[in-house]
């Protein structure tokens, strides 16, 4: 058997730089892009949309994946809100509202950002928690701005059932003591 005198070294670093170079792939990452990629889709094909993230970022999904992300949308819609959700809890209850007062509406959610907020602060004992709640708040509206408000209208709509359908479902164990309190 012949044995090469190899530097591992070299090739330890020349595998750091062939990972550097190739394209990225990591599960979970079409939740993240989902609302992206269901605009993107209106105009371009899932392929022409994975050729993109690929070429342009570095990011390696295949069409394949794309395309069932986008027959099954509801579990993508869910991944994507799960970071978002809490965000609009916090907006949501500093002006005594409900997610579906505003949640699939920009026009109604700028009207709740003209109201001043009644900032959520329980148990206020200190200064630090008024201000804490204030940057909480302040986050939370930069993040629905960055990552819920910035899609189109059109887009905002399609989530809008599959998030109502998220809302008004009650977990398995709620619908259990119900039963047992009819009882």
């Amino acid at each position: 058997m012949d044995k090469k005198n190899t530097n591992l070294e070299a090739v330890g670093n020349s595998l750091i730089e062939h990972v550097q170079d190739a394209a990225s792939s990591r599960p979970g990452i079409v939740g993240e892009l989902f609302p992206y990629i269901v605009q993107a889709s209106k105009k371009i094909s899932a392929r022409a949309i994975a050729r993109f993230l690929e070429e342009q970022h570095g990011v390696k999904v295949s069409y394949v994946t794309i395309g069932r992300a986008l027959r099954n949308p509801g579990k993508y819609w869910n991944i994507y809100f799960d970071d978002i959700e809490p965000h609009a809890w916090i907006v949501a209850e500093s002006h005594e509202k409900s997610l579906k007062d505003f949640i699939s509406e920009p026009e109604k959610y700028q009207q709740i950002m003209e109201e001043k907020p009644g900032l959520v602060v329980k148990d206020v004992d200190d200064q630090d928690s008024v201000l804490r709640a204030d940057w909480n708040y302040n986050n939370a509206v930069r993040v629905l701005d960055e990552k819920w408000f910035c899609f189109d209208e059109d887009i905002l709509e399609e989530a809008r059932f599959h998030l109502f359908k998220r809302f008004n479902e009650k977990p398995a164990s709620q619908n259990d003591d119900a039963e047992n309190e009819q009882e």
